[in-house]
């Protein structure tokens, strides 16, 4: 009986969520909807209640831009990114691991205006900085190696985002089809011709 209603609670969830997501107007992200379907049909989304306790958890406001992506794929993204970390359960650990890396490097730790997005195998990260001052703010990516690299990689976190759809179009042929089908025009990088 308490399987039952474990498994009718998490239907209530999903389709609580189903229906949030398709009803409410989103002002930097109404467009991602239409290509959810062809990324992956694992792609959950998180619930107002489940961002606002990370908010709580972080001492930190999330951006509207962040908060409108996780409410459509932030507790799994159905691999529209390529990293290890990116999934709003896994945020806390992600803060921690950025910190790590700049340790590691004599770095200063994050600032107080910025949240890591993704983590890569302990080496890389990308985040969001200016959190407090823009509701769609920069993505930075920082990157230890033989020499360290960090810097500006797209000028608002909706231009990464379109940017990893498009990247996961190239090895997607749905995906694919469907920007065609819109109109847009992917242009695939020489070395995977």
């Amino acid at each position: 009986m308490l399987t039952f209603m474990h498994d009718c609670g998490e239907f209530i969830h999903s389709l609580t969520l189903v229906v949030m997501q398709s009803k409410t107007i989103m002002k930097y992200f109404e467009y991602l909807k239409e290509y959810l379907p062809y990324i992956s049909d694992t792609i959950k989304g998180c619930t107002e209640y489940e961002i606002n306790e990370v908010e709580i958890q972080l001492v930190k406001k999330l951006p509207l831009a962040y908060k409108e992506y996780l409410t459509l794929v932030g507790n799994d993204s159905g691999e529209l990114h390529e990293y290890d970390r990116c999934n709003l359960n896994e945020i806390i650990e992600m803060q921690d691991e950025a910190n790590d890396i700049y340790k590691r490097t004599g770095h200063k730790y994050l600032n107080s205006d910025e949240i890591v997005l993704t983590t890569h195998q302990n080496y890389s990260f990308t985040y969001l900085k200016g959190i407090g001052q823009n509701e769609n703010p920069s993505v930075w990516i920082y990157i230890l190696g033989d020499e360290i690299h960090e810097h500006e990689c797209y000028k608002t976190f909706t231009d990464y985002i379109f940017d990893c759809l498009t990247r996961k179009s190239w090895w997607n042929k749905k995906l694919w089809n469907k920007f065609k089908e819109n109109g847009i025009d992917i242009k695939i990088p020489s070395w995977m011709k």
